[in-house]
């Protein structure tokens, strides 16, 4: 399967594009940034913990959703996705409504979604915020596993 991502790493082609970079960003990131992460991994434990750690994976998106992803990353790119390794499809908008609350720094409107964050683990097709507001659906694919990177586009 081809996958792609967006890194503001440089790698080339034929090169093994790593896990956990996302995490490595976190760590760094402002106490907000953190914190969500926090609570988005007591969700996963809670949920189903044998879905990769958003910390320690690659964040993948198929070629009709990234041909029209606007990203401010550098690099683009295919990934060749090997049939024995598992992906795990999650929605992405959930992560951007996250996003969007951290960015306006809002940690306590983050702290009363916690059933939208155990949905996001679900991925039950149903996305819905505390106060109601439908959420759509956007893949996005977690893989646990480093991979091998095809073409930087």
């Amino acid at each position: 399967m081809l996958l792609y991502h967006f890194s503001d790493g440089k790698f080339k082609p034929g090169e093994i594009m790593p896990i956990g970079n996302y995490g490595k960003y976190v760590s760094a990131a402002p106490s907000i940034v953190q914190q969500f992460e926090k609570l988005m991994e007591i969700s996963r434990k809670k949920i189903t913990p044998k879905k990769p750690s958003r910390l320690n994976c690659i964040f993948a998106f198929n070629k009709e959703y990234a041909n029209g992803f606007q990203c401010n990353r550098k690099y683009q790119y295919e990934l060749e996705v090997p049939d024995i390794i598992t992906t795990f499809e999650l929605n992405y908008n959930v992560s951007t409504f996250f996003w969007n609350l951290y960015k306006a720094n809002k940690l306590n409107e983050i702290k009363t979604e916690i059933d939208l964050m155990e949905d996001y683990w679900k991925n039950n097709g149903t996305y819905m915020t505390s106060k109601f507001k439908l959420i759509p659906f956007d893949k996005e694919f977690l893989i646990s596993q480093p991979v091998k990177i095809i073409r930087s586009l």
